[in-house]
């Protein structure tokens, strides 16, 4: 299964008539989009793959778009839950950033599936379509770090963007395989990469 329970029950609602029939739907998506990318990913494939009728993704979608733009969102909740995980008020500034840094590695090659999906859909036309509200709660955690690493004079002062270009999106190069396949996962790697990291936005 490609995603978890709690996001799948995340981002669903009252039309759920089969949960297991929903979540092959959702997993299918995924796993067709990868193979075929996001233009020839129909839903006849889709249906296909989740071994449904066409019929029953319309129960729970109203359309292809409404499908992609869904699983998205479930990858989006994925991906982020891990990457924050273990985000705590007891922790300082840099020890947050530093299992946020290590989780978002380590995430990368437990999930490749979910970062493919999250990757293409980035870059595809759905991209427009998505809900900027609900994005705002995925990257909640990371930018109230950023806040009060600003406010305790912790990390330069930046907007949410260039703070993902400087720190988040090298996790996200350095953890995938065909962009950086050398890099071994081991936790002296992730701590010298996290520090340079690091460096590029603490003050």
């Amino acid at each position: 299964m490609l995603v978890s329970e709690r996001s799948f029950i995340y981002i669903r609602d009252m039309r759920i008539k089969d949960t297991q029939k929903q979540k092959a739907v959702i997993d299918a998506t995924i796993k067709v989009v990868n193979k075929h990318g996001f233009n020839t990913a129909s839903i006849s494939k889709i249906a296909k793959e989740a071994g449904v009728s066409q019929a029953t993704i319309y129960i729970y979608y109203k359309n292809k778009e409404d499908l992609v733009v869904s699983v998205y969102y479930i990858v989006k909740e994925s991906l982020t839950s891990y990457y924050h995980k273990d985000i705590s008020d007891d922790c300082s500034i840099e020890e947050n950033l530093r299992s946020v840094w290590s989780n978002s590695i380590k995430a990368h090659r437990l999930m490749p599936e979910l970062l493919s999906y999250d990757q293409q859909f980035t870059y595809s036309p759905f991209y427009d379509l998505i809900d900027k509200n609900r994005m705002q709660i995925f990257a909640k955690p990371l930018n109230d770090l950023l806040e009060k690493g600003i406010r305790e004079n912790m990390l330069k002062e930046m907007p949410f963007g260039v703070f993902i270009a400087f720190f988040g999106a090298p996790a996200v190069f350095i953890s995938t395989r065909k962009m950086f396949s050398n890099f071994a996962l081991n936790e002296k790697n992730i701590e010298d990469t996290f520090q340079i990291a690091f460096c590029a936005v603490k003050k």
